[in-house]
Parts: C-alpha cells; structure tokens; sequence
C-alpha cells in the first residue's frame, strides 16, 4: 500500500506525491504544486490504482451583459458525481423579487459575488439563494474550485455546464 513521501501516478497526474491522508483520502501534490484529494478505495489492495474514467467539466460564466469566461477542467466519475446536486439546485433556480426602499426589484442572477453581486438592491448570495446545500463539503469546495474566475469584478450567473469523458489529445504544437 501506499505511504506518504511515495511518488505516484493517478491517471492524468504524473510523479506526484503522497503528503497526507486521513480517514478516506490520500493528498496529493502535483509537480505543479497544487494538491489534490483522492478516494482511498481507488486504491486496489496490491497498492495499484484502480482504472478511473476522467472526465472533462466546461463552465461557462456571464460576468456582465453576455461576457463570458469559461474554465476546463478534469474531474474524476465521483467528483461528478458529488457535484450534480449543486448543479440541479443551480439548474432549478428561478428569478425572485424584492423590495428595497419602495422600490420592486427581481433577480436573476443564479450565482453572483464579487462587485456584480448587488446586496444594495437586496441580491441574495450563492449561500442565500442555495441555503438548503451545505456550503462546507468537499463537494462544493470542488465546485467552487471548478468555476471560472469572471472579470476582476466576479460573474454574476453561470451559464453553462457539461462534462463528458475526457479525450485522448495529441498536442501538436
């Protein structure tokens, strides 16, 4: 079985190394520097990986009037897995209405923060408008980590979403 400091590859990532464990998870860094969680019953008994389907996951985010930023990245079948119901809250979202200083106003922005979300007009934050999920799971810390960055200002609705299996590619130059 696997220890910490062993060098290892899992699926995409090469030669990256074991820095942690607890109950359910190895930490991995990758030669990049960033870390990674993976699910110990990935692992076979042998110490050898079990084969993974790899996933690619498009966000696309609207930060201001139709601009959009969109983010790639590769997840694992349960990472997915763990994602979907924050995906169907977001998916179920339907515009509201408040009233600030006399005034109507209806929201539809399904997951504003930075300087696009309006808390003066009585916009609702993600927390707010999702207070039924629990913001405090890997799952949504995957989530957040997969979402697109927006302007300098933030994004206030994400657009789209699709994930499919992840393809061999040939970089060619």
């Amino acid at each position: 079985m696997f220890k910490i400091d062993d060098k290892i590859n899992y699926g995409f990532y090469k030669n990256v190394t074991i820095i942690g464990e607890d109950e359910k998870h190895f930490v991995l860094q990758t030669t990049s520097g960033s870390q990674k969680k993976i699910y110990k019953k990935l692992v076979n008994n042998n110490g050898s990986f079990v084969e993974i389907m790899i996933y690619e996951i498009m966000i696309r985010v609207d930060t201001n009037d139709a601009d959009y930023d969109t983010k790639i990245s590769s997840i694992t079948k349960e990472e997915l897995e763990s994602i979907r119901p924050i995906i169907a809250a977001i998916k179920n979202f339907k515009p509201y209405k408040v009233n600030v200083k006399s005034i109507d106003w209806t929201h539809d922005h399904n997951w504003a923060y930075g300087e696009l979300l309006r808390e003066d007009l009585g916009e609702k934050k993600p927390e707010e408008i999702y207070s039924d999920l629990d913001f405090e799971t890997d799952a949504m810390y995957l989530f957040k980590d997969l979402l697109p960055g927006g302007s300098e200002y933030g994004f206030h609705s994400i657009k789209n979403i699709e994930a499919y299996p992840r393809p061999e590619k040939e970089i060619l130059l």
